[in-house]
């Protein structure tokens, strides 16, 4: 303020330059771009990945096969208890074959009166009963064909199968317990759809997009590859404030297989 020093004046001065000594070492600025990189920590999934449930109520009999092994398209993974289904088919069997007797019954008797109606034995009424009875027992048939087909597609569902090939990762259920429609029994997936899935900060994920190349380092192997963007998904969380990127990568030794 001017009481210890003197103050300074408002007008403007030149700067004068720093005069160096003459033998002063000097160095040379030059400007140089250096890449920083970002680290995000993903995790590992599968990108095909299917809850195996059962499509009846039942008790599960069996379970073959347990977490970690790999299975193969159409293999049986679960046996559930069918016992209700094959008495159901055994009725829509024996319905079957009434409907079937009843048909054979009513065609012979419709064969008969064709030639007694053109002799003008029999009416036109009697003629017209006979094939609606005839009519009668084929639908008949026809229904109890398809309770037959029904009942059989129904003791199908108690051998549940593997819909594809893949891994079993989870287990939800043990024998003895009662299998509902809709309720996850097992979980598959397919070791060749393996993408990582990494949560990355909204201000860096804005300048990616698919198709990007990223540096992947695999903490599992120690190793180091080039993969790529397969998926960013449009909608930041909101507690963390990141985008979740899905990173497609290529087959590699020693991933699950």
């Amino acid at each position: 303020a001017g009481v210890f020093e003197e103050k300074i004046s408002g007008e403007e001065t030149a700067l004068r330059p720093r005069e160096l000594p003459e033998r002063a070492e000097t160095a040379r600025v030059v400007v140089r771009h250096k890449d920083y990189f970002e680290e995000a920590v993903g995790s590992l999934k599968a990108a095909s990945r299917t809850e195996i449930s059962s499509r009846i109520l039942a008790t599960i009999n069996k379970i073959l096969v347990t977490a970690g092994q790999t299975v193969k398209a159409d293999q049986p993974l679960i046996e559930l208890d069918g016992r209700d289904l094959q008495l159901q088919r055994s009725q829509a069997q024996t319905q079957f074959d009434a409907a079937r007797a009843a048909w054979v019954n009513a065609e012979a008797d419709y064969k008969r009166d064709v030639p007694l109606y053109q002799k003008k034995v029999i009416s036109r009424a009697d003629m017209d009963r006979s094939l609606t009875s005839l009519r009668v027992a084929q639908a008949r048939v026809n229904e109890a064909q398809q309770g037959v087909t029904k009942a059989g597609v129904l003791l199908s569902y108690t051998t549940i199968r593997a819909p594809r090939d893949g891994m079993i990762v989870d287990r939800w259920a043990e024998p003895g317990d009662t299998a509902r429609p809709g309720v996850a029994l097992l979980s598959l997936y397919d070791p060749a759809s393996l993408r990582l899935e990494v949560p990355v900060m909204e201000k860096l994920a804005v300048h990616l997009k698919v198709g990007d190349p990223l540096a992947v380092h695999i903490d599992a192997l120690n190793q180091d590859i080039q993969a790529t963007i397969d998926e960013i998904v449009p909608q930041a969380e909101e507690a963390s404030r990141s985008f979740l990127v899905k990173v497609r990568l290529p087959r590699l030794k020693g991933l699950p297989e």
